[in-house]
């Protein structure tokens, strides 16, 4: 076959050529035990931590901003002059939704992470505030006044399907989904207090979570959605306000900070869970807002100063990349049957290379050559010992 020439010698040998094709294939084999089959995992870019969009009142109306976790490149997304209320990234990144006054009420728009592509969502006559994602994009929670009173609806993102999900006569406001799209925590004043609740994502059964006879507002979902950060205060009216932690279902609730003058307030979690932003103002001596960082436990706090009023924050989810991982191949049993004929793969066709066969044929002739000279030396050995009159051996 022609696979088999070299156009250096003329031909190889069929054994020299079949041992390097079974070397080769336990070499291959070799090397898939050792070194297992290449896959995928989708995590977080090692260092990604998105931007955090934030409302500001440098120019004294309050505008959106965009900057680096550290403080850095600071840009103005907003110039229309109307005051703005709450904002939400979309789950990609790529987007930010937020309430603001426009005309004599507050109204949702979206646009896009640059500033650029302003829409109008819903331009009810009644407030709308308070917009929230669903995990996957296609919905909004958003609390609204349509009704007569501020109750949580639901609406998807090209505007249709409309659904109030709460009906209370007293404040239910400040959605937010569950990583897993399952939940919805919200602010409420059911029991007469503003309170942190949870409900199924369609309205149903709701739950109240903390019991504080003080304020407890701003609900905000870990990553992972085993715990919820939120703003509470303990001190009674005339202390400031803190920032709490609790796992998802109400238990384990503790502060992660301890000003003793001013107060924290609108924590936003980091895509990776170890960090949370919030505004804080120190105070009288100090009334200006900054936005601070720390570690999800309470510890590393660090203020990012700035000489206007910076609160809101909200950190961006980045964008998740696919990096190789190696994993040994599954062990898998041999078949129990035979495949069926029709789905065997067809042979190919074997066509005998003429050098290889004209070789074969001088060994079989040379083979066959020796065998008679062999029978011929025989019969003469066997007829000298008969005449001599002893033994043939």
């Amino acid at each position: 076959m022609t696979w088999m020439r070299s156009s250096v010698c003329g031909s190889r040998s069929t054994s020299g050529v079949t041992g390097k094709v079974i070397g080769g294939a336990f070499i291959f084999l070799f090397a898939l035990l050792v070194f297992g089959f290449a896959q995928t995992t989708t995590t977080l870019a090692p260092g990604s931590q998105g931007k955090i969009a934030f409302l500001s009142a440098g120019e004294g109306i309050e505008d959106i901003f965009v900057m680096n976790p550290d403080g850095t490149e600071r840009t103005r997304l907003t110039f229309d002059g109307a005051n703005k209320g709450s904002l939400e990234w979309s789950p990609d990144g790529a987007q930010i939704v937020f309430s603001t006054e426009f005309s004599d009420q507050f109204d949702i728009y979206l646009m896009n992470s640059d500033g650029t592509g302003l829409s109008q969502l819903m331009g009810d006559p009644a407030d709308d505030f308070a917009p929230s994602f669903s995990p996957d994009g296609t919905r909004l929670c958003f609390a609204s006044k349509r009704d007569g009173n501020d109750e949580i609806y639901l609406i998807n993102l090209d505007g249709s399907g409309l659904k109030r999900i709460t009906d209370h006569p007293s404040v239910d406001a400040w959605c937010e989904f569950s990583p897993d799209g399952t939940q919805i925590a919200f602010e409420s004043r059911r029991s007469g207090n503003r309170d942190i609740w949870v409900m199924n994502q369609d309205g149903t059964e709701p739950r109240q979570l903390t019991e504080a006879s003080t304020p407890d507002i701003f609900p905000a979902w870990s990553p992972d959605g085993d715990r919820i950060a939120y703003t509470g205060q303990r001190q009674g009216d005339t202390g400031g306000t803190e920032i709490f932690v609790m796992g998802s279902n109400g238990s384990g609730e503790h502060p992660l900070t301890d000003y003793e003058l001013g107060g924290a307030g609108y924590p936003t979690w980091s895509p990776d869970g170890t960090k949370i932003a919030f505004q804080y103002v120190a105070g009288a001596d100090d009334p200006t807002f900054a936005i601070t960082i720390m570690n999800s436990d309470g510890t590393g706090l660090v203020s990012l100063d700035s000489p206007f009023n910076d609160i809101g924050p909200e950190w961006q989810p980045v964008a998740q990349v696919t990096v190789p991982t190696t994993t040994r191949p599954p062990i898998t049993s041999p078949p129990t049957s035979k495949p069926s004929p029709t789905t065997l793969p067809p042979f190919p066709a074997t066509i005998a290379d003429p050098g290889m066969e004209t070789w074969r044929k001088l060994a079989l002739w040379g083979m066959g050559g020796v065998m008679a000279l062999v029978l011929v030396g025989g019969f003469f050995s066997y007829r000298a010992a008969r005449k001599e009159g002893r033994p043939w051996r």
